[in-house]
């Protein structure tokens, strides 16, 4: 294959497997370079408990459009659907006392359906959409999610739960968005206000994947040509075409798609010749890596309510939400889930010192006594070098629009791919997909 036939593409994570993979069903082979040495990215899957168990990626989210979910149904992989609201909560106190957990946990619905209404009271959520323009324009780019709680707050006067249910909204958005909420722009709700789904808050159609994320990253590499071990450092391009420099290897290519996440474009470990444009530069300014590492625990027994799908803890520390692999999957694991500045405490801590921690506030919340641990697992993503983090978030000042124009191709040479590409689904593995397909669809009609 000539260079000046020649497609490169850069990760093979979601995003670049399936650029590759649209190419080849178009007759056009693609070379994907990646630095690792084994596809995936941010999606892995590990057995060491004697089940599949995912470090990155775990649920497929949205409803039957998710093209995700086609390909799980065609190879079989084992999912179930998440009932967000099956959760037990510990952290509404009763006269200085926890409460039954799933009473909690109802009363925390009730009330968070109080704060939603008091969210789009002031305009905030999930109506933002509507009022994006005049918001923006009245410097609601500049507000944090934190700004829009406190804001909504002051409508809750009058229950005397409001600073539990602003703790677990807190939680909520930090797991959910990777960072803390006093860092999370006003677009990070502007986009959820426009692809959140009928369940609002609680979506019904989540998928949580028991059988391994990785299956579906080994259907879309199939027949593909990846080279591992292969560490971009350099991208030149010009109107005749592009180089692409590895650590011991040059590529010539006619278009390159570079699908590596954005904390590589942040640290320097691409430098690109010229420069990238202000454009990029731009939305690279307002975008970077949120933070959300999981901590998955075995134990001898279970010692927890098998019967929910989550479990809250608001009122610890470390502020986990688990997941409970004892409903999923009858065996006694928790994988628990931490975000923000709680995950970068975790990357600071010895397996040994996590593990005390979790197992304490177990004890001291469930007030139960908790066995020892038979095997932990701690993932830390943003010491991940290809990783630097769980999956891109919106900064105070963002638009919004900062996807879309981290995506346009420059001189029709060189593409950009993966979740923070993605205008509508950012952050998410079906907003990769579609990224990847479309930065292939749009080299195509260079």
């Amino acid at each position: 294959m000539s260079a000046q036939d020649s497609i490169v593409i850069v990760g093979a994570g979601c995003a670049g497997l399936s650029a590759a993979r649209y190419l080849k069903q178009h007759g056009q082979q693609a070379i994907v370079l990646e630095a690792r040495d084994c596809i995936g990215g941010r999606v892995r899957t590990i057995h060491d408990f004697g089940i599949p168990v995912d470090l990155g990626a775990a649920w497929l989210h949205g409803g039957s459009g998710n093209p995700l979910k086609k390909i799980a149904q065609e190879i079989s992989l084992e999912r179930r659907v998440s009932d967000f609201s099956n959760l037990a909560f510990y952290g509404i106190q009763s006269e200085g006392d926890v409460i039954d957990p799933l009473k909690a946990a109802d009363n925390l619905l009730v009330g968070l359906q109080a704060l939603e209404k008091a969210m789009k009271s002031a305009s905030l959520w999930p109506y933002l959409r509507t009022v994006v323009g005049r918001s923006v324009g009245l410097g609601g780019s500049r507000a944090s999610i934190a700004d829009v709680l406190d804001r909504a707050a002051a409508n809750l006067k009058g229950r005397q739960d409001s600073s539990q249910l602003l703790a677990f909204m807190r939680m909520y958005f930090e797991d959910l968005d990777a960072s803390p909420v006093e860092e999370l722009g006003f677009a990070s709700l502007l986009v959820e206000s426009a692809t959140e789904p009928e369940g609002g808050m609680f979506p019904t159609d989540d998928q949580f994947v028991t059988g391994g994320m990785e299956k579906i990253l080994n259907y879309l590499a199939q027949d593909l040509e990846v080279h591992f071990n292969q560490v971009v450092k350099h991208i030149t391009y010009d109107q005749h075409g592009v180089e692409i420099q590895t650590q011991n290897e040059t590529f010539k290519a006619k278009a390159v798609i570079v699908t590596v996440p954005i904390s590589v474009l942040h640290s320097g470990q691409i430098t690109f010749k010229p420069d990238l444009p202000r454009l990029h530069q731009q939305a690279l300014r307002y975008m970077d890596m949120g933070l959300v590492n999981k901590v998955i625990l075995q134990f001898p027994r279970v010692f927890w309510s098998e019967s929910v799908d989550l479990v809250a803890m608001c009122n610890s520390p470390l502020r986990p939400i688990f997941i409970n692999y004892a409903h999923y999957k009858h065996v006694p694991v928790l994988i628990g889930i931490v975000g923000g500045q709680r995950a970068h405490r975790i990357e600071a801590l010895s397996d040994t010192a996590i593990t005390q921690e979790f197992c304490s506030e177990l004890q001291r919340v469930l007030q139960v006594t908790v066995p020892e641990p038979t095997k932990v697992v701690v993932q830390r993503w943003k010491q991940e070098e290809f990783a630097g983090g769980s999956y891109p978030r919106y900064l105070v000042g963002a638009t919004g629009l900062e996807p879309k124009h981290l995506a346009t191709p420059i001189q029709n040479r060189v593409f950009f791919a993966g979740d923070a590409t993605s205008l509508t689904e950012p952050g998410y593995l079906h907003g990769a997909f579609w990224s990847g397909e479309y930065a292939a669809q749009r080299l195509r009609k260079m």
